[in-house]
């Protein structure tokens, strides 16, 4: 009966994210403010806008993990890392969502350059593997690619397009296909305004609106709102000296209840060299 009750939930969460779960495991920052992430830079950007990965200069790395509806079954976990090339930014992300019975991984190749000062673009080749125990396995490749470009000191805006080519695992498992338009606003130093829409070609669109405080420079909080099965999210990072950052988030579906992740990531410390840099200070 258990089984039954998780097999059930893990195909109503693909509905409501689309076939394709781990298309919405993210990192810590992303899930403070609810999934958005077309406009972050840096590691942050590797699970959600490619084109932001551009912007980073040294080798930085991420682990995140969250356990959806505080069901153990439904864990996800997600790792990557970035390496910065006079020839460009290279990344890679590995991610995992289920248990033994019932799973999907996800692997990832990014690449991600300037083509002027303040705009970038990147692509991302994804394989997937979707895992049902004794009923077999099925997998498929496809892509994603995105842009984002600093308008001034204070708005950026990203665009992210994943799935265009509308790859499915089979006739009947359509992975996601969607487009996302962010838009973040840097209001003061301590507080950044961020809002996305996003459309799934199979699905209504979903309007994101949320905020990021930092009263000191080290110090985080993040919260957003979702429409369409209402969402809120909480988070906080911290990052310290040494490069090390820490990042607790927890969002509630009104429906299904809360899940909890927490998160962990290290970026090389550097002095601030771009506008980007200084606006993130």
């Amino acid at each position: 009966m258990r089984f039954l009750i998780i097999f059930g939930i893990f195909f109503f969460s693909s509905a409501l994210f689309g076939q394709g779960v781990l298309n919405n495991l993210g990192n810590g920052k992303a899930a403070g403010l609810n999934g958005m992430n077309t406009t972050f830079e840096g590691i942050y950007s590797l699970s959600g806008n490619q084109a932001g990965i551009a912007f980073e200069e040294k080798f930085s790395a991420f682990a995140f993990a969250e356990q959806r509806f505080l069901l153990q079954e439904l864990t996800g976990v997600n790792a990557g890392a970035l390496l910065p090339t006079q020839s460009g930014n290279f990344g890679v992300s590995i991610g995992y969502f289920g248990f033994q019975n019932l799973s999907e991984q996800k692997v990832g190749l990014a690449y991600g350059r300037k083509l002027l000062q303040n705009l970038s673009i990147g692509g991302q080749l994804d394989f997937y593997n979707f895992q049902t125990g004794d009923f077999g396995s099925a997998s498929t490749f496809t892509f994603e690619f995105g842009m984002q470009y600093l308008f001034n000191e204070q708005l950026t805006i990203g665009i992210h397009t994943l799935n265009p080519i509308r790859a499915n695992l089979n006739e009947e498992e359509p992975l996601t296909s969607n487009f996302k338009l962010g838009l973040k606003y840097s209001a003061s130093r301590n507080v950044k305004l961020f809002t996305e829409l996003e459309k799934d070609l199979n699905f209504d669109q979903v309007f994101k609106a949320g905020l990021i405080y930092s009263p000191i420079k080290s110090l985080e909080f993040r919260t957003a709102i979702a429409t369409n099965q209402t969402t809120f999210s909480f988070g906080l990072g911290y990052k310290m000296k040494n490069g090390i950052g820490i990042d607790l988030a927890t969002n509630y579906h009104q429906i299904l209840g809360f899940t909890p992740s927490a998160g962990f990531v290290y970026q090389v410390n550097r002095p601030p060299t771009t506008e980007r840099d200084r606006q993130n200070l």
